[in-house]
């Protein structure tokens, strides 16, 4: 909690202290990608409703839930062997929800493809489905491809 404090508390546990979150290993501000309009609705009240409506879309079956409240879940026919990973997040405000994308995209060489609206937002590992599960949640694509 105490950023001055980082430096020596990791020499004390014999480990490393990272440089503040947002920045690169050479202290250079992690370049803030612009946003599409995003709009404020739909929103959620609960992670299993919106689950529901991307299994509707492209499947969103063995659905586990993360110690933070995020839906993993498996895009595809469930036996169909054609299956990727789908992370569905509820987000407190719309300031949260614009963090949580501007962290998912700013990592170069990692290509990402999130679907956002209201509340939420769904990580999806297979960037071809970004289109699909946009026009059938009512959301928009924020997408990076890594360069």
């Amino acid at each position: 909690m105490d950023p001055p404090s980082a430096p020596a508390i990791a020499k004390a546990l014999h480990a490393v202290a990272l440089g503040a979150k947002g920045r690169d290993p050479k202290g250079s501000r992690t370049r803030k990608y612009p946003l599409p309009h995003i709009s404020s609705t739909p929103t959620y009240m609960k992670a299993d409703a919106p689950a529901d409506d991307l299994a509707a879309s492209v499947g969103c079956f063995r659905r586990e839930t993360t110690s933070t409240g995020s839906i993993k879940c498996e895009t595809g026919k469930p036996g169909s062997g054609d299956s990727n990973c789908a992370v569905l997040t509820l987000q407190p405000t719309y300031a949260r929800r614009d963090a949580a994308l501007r962290e998912a995209i700013k990592y170069r060489g990692v290509p990402a493809e999130l679907v956002t609206a209201g509340n939420w937002t769904v990580n999806l590992c297979d960037t071809s489905l970004g289109a699909k599960v946009a026009r059938d949640l009512g959301g928009v694509v924020v997408a990076y491809d890594g360069r």
